[in-house]
């Protein structure tokens, strides 16, 4: 299995790789989230095992599956668009280093307070946090 931050730097690689139209479009456009997914090729976020890896939190294997979410979901789900996804992740990254620093900033709040409540809601989902915390954790 890939560590965390191997997993983040693919989904940066590939959200850098969209065509500069799919970028910049509206989440709200109709056929978007399919578009983005085939862009995407199906791409995911962190995997719980990841989250555990990063932070120590224990993860129940049974429910690890239903943990995954395709970004192009999270993007429809949050109303962001690629471009301000991926803005997001270079500023986490750049404030906290890796998933691990990512993680704790959302658990402990400093990512609402530095970059604002949804850029802190979607960073949790996109680094898996959030499902593991909803779901997974045992």
């Amino acid at each position: 299995m890939r560590g965390p931050d191997a997993q983040l730097d693919e989904i940066v690689r590939k959200l850098e790789s969209l065509p500069e139209d799919l970028k910049a479009q509206d989440p709200a456009t109709p056929g978007y989230e399919e578009r983005l997914s085939k862009a995407l090729n199906g791409a995911t976020t962190l995997s719980p095992e990841a989250v555990q890896k990063a932070t120590g939190i224990h993860v129940e294997a049974r429910s690890t599956a239903g943990c995954l979410k395709e970004l192009a979901v999270l993007a429809v789900t949050y109303g962001v668009r690629a471009t301000k996804i991926l803005k997001w992740i270079r500023e986490a990254r750049q404030l906290w280093g890796g998933v691990e620093g990512i993680i704790n900033a959302v658990r402990s709040g400093v990512a609402a307070t530095e970059m604002g409540g949804e850029a802190a809601a979607l960073l949790g989902a996109l680094t898996g946090y959030t499902a593991v915390k909803e779901a997974c954790i045992g």
